[in-house]
């Protein structure tokens, strides 16, 4: 029996779509919401965003557990459970009406759900079913949080004006739960050998489990271990360069609408400028940064993206107007075009698959840094000095420094006595 002509594959990438859509949509909406929020409830910027930080940190600390699961079992029952209960937690959003009740629910049960359905989960997925199509079958799955960049601002402001900020909770958390919870505990696989595949939908007979007849040869890969891993010098390098270089875009996903209406500009406006962003990263994801990584190399594209970002951090600081909001909006959205494509290919380009999702686990744990200190510490410098431009300038300086240590590190090499192992 030959393969069939469509691979089971593009599922799982329409699955990875899908649970980073709703994941990065939480955050977008969160970042829409804070201006009625805080002045509905009284409650400062750094107290709102202090929630994202919470959940971020919850996730770094059980990354490694989560990702050692999805080894181990695979991702589809976390995968299903993380996108349900983040629709149980955005409804109690909804009902919040002291800080701690946000920090346990969108923070603390959030985090450990956003982990799961955002990062480790969609990219040990890819990285189990993709290898020459990797670039392709990434590129395409992380459109996911760019296309919610264009339809969850709208969405929301158009929700709350008809239901209040808190009903826009309630409509986004029954759609995570009854409308895509269920495709996606239907549809995931754990690996392509599993249904007699392979990788890439590489050609061979499909045999599946009882039928007698020999499992598809392995592809040949070089395969890290965690310790092996985690002793790698290079790895830890390449981990906090992208944590320093990611302080800039993780604080901007969550704060872009509220820059804009620091500005002066109408709620109208800004919903436009994080929808424009959100349109160039899809264009550029689709058209520049898969094409380019997948002829260029991974490293080669972590050079490009890290210069967009500084350039774009530098034009935040300095924008002022419609005009030049619309603009630097347009310019950011170019670079974070690459941003989760590259983190979603250098952990398996690297370190290879089979224990990608422990591997991807402790990167998280450097990562979940600057997606955790990142925001909430930039809403501390715009309490303090009363301007968003200061922490623009200050960002792009700590991106400075980790395109240093970028420049200086190399691809991670394996010690000749492990691979003879």
């Amino acid at each position: 029996m030959l393969i069939p002509r469509f691979f089971y594959g593009w599922y799982m990438v329409a699955v990875a779509y899908l649970s980073l859509f709703l994941t990065a949509s939480a955050s977008t909406t969160l970042s829409v919401l804070i201006p009625t929020m805080s002045g509905d409830l009284g409650w400062s910027v750094s107290t709102l965003v202090g929630a994202s930080s919470i959940g971020v940190a919850i996730g770094a600390v059980i990354g490694p557990w989560i990702g050692r699961m999805v080894d181990q079992r695979g991702p589809r029952v976390m995968m299903t459970i993380s996108i349900f209960t983040l629709g149980l937690v955005c409804a109690h959003t909804g009902a919040v009406t002291e800080p701690w009740q946000l920090y346990l629910g969108f923070g603390v049960i959030g985090g450990i759900c956003r982990t799961g359905s955002m990062y480790i989960g969609p990219g040990a997925l890819l990285a189990n079913w993709f290898l020459k199509k990797r670039a392709t079958a990434s590129g395409l799955a992380a459109l996911g949080p760019p296309s919610c960049s264009i339809v969850i601002p709208a969405f929301t402001t158009m929700t709350m004006a008809a239901f209040g900020w808190r009903g826009s909770w309630f409509v986004y958390g029954a759609i995570c739960m009854f409308l895509f919870a269920p495709p996606v505990g239907l549809l995931v696989r754990h690996r392509p050998e599993s249904l007699g595949l392979l990788p890439d939908g590489a050609a061979t007979p499909i045999t599946l489990p009882g039928s007698g007849q020999p499992p598809p040869a392995p592809v040949p890969e070089e395969d890290w271990t965690l310790r092996e891993t985690l002793r790698s010098r290079g790895f830890w390098l390449l981990a906090v360069s992208m944590a320093l270089i990611g302080l800039l875009p993780n604080t901007i996903f969550v704060l872009q609408f509220s820059t804009f209406k620091a500005q002066g500009l109408p709620d109208s406006v800004a919903a436009g400028c994080v929808a424009i962003s959100g349109l160039t990263q899809v264009v550029s994801r689709i058209f520049v940064w898969t094409p380019l990584v997948g002829r260029l190399g991974v490293r080669r594209g972590l050079f490009a993206w890290s210069g967009l970002i500084l350039v774009g951090g530098l034009s935040w600081a300095v924008s002022e107007g419609e005009f030049m909001a619309y603009t630097v909006s347009a310019f950011m959205g170019l670079g974070l075009g690459g941003n989760l494509l590259l983190q979603l290919m250098v952990w398996p380009e690297y370190f290879g698959r089979r224990n990608i999702g422990a591997i991807m686990g402790a990167a998280n744990m450097v990562l979940g840094f600057s997606q955790a200190a990142g925001p909430v510490l930039s809403a501390g410098i715009v309490d303090l000095t009363g301007s968003y431009s200061v922490l623009y300038f200050v960002l792009s300086a700590v991106v400075a420094g980790g395109i240093v240590i970028q420049v200086v590190s190399r691809k991670p090499t394996r010690a000749l006595r492990a691979v003879a192992a």
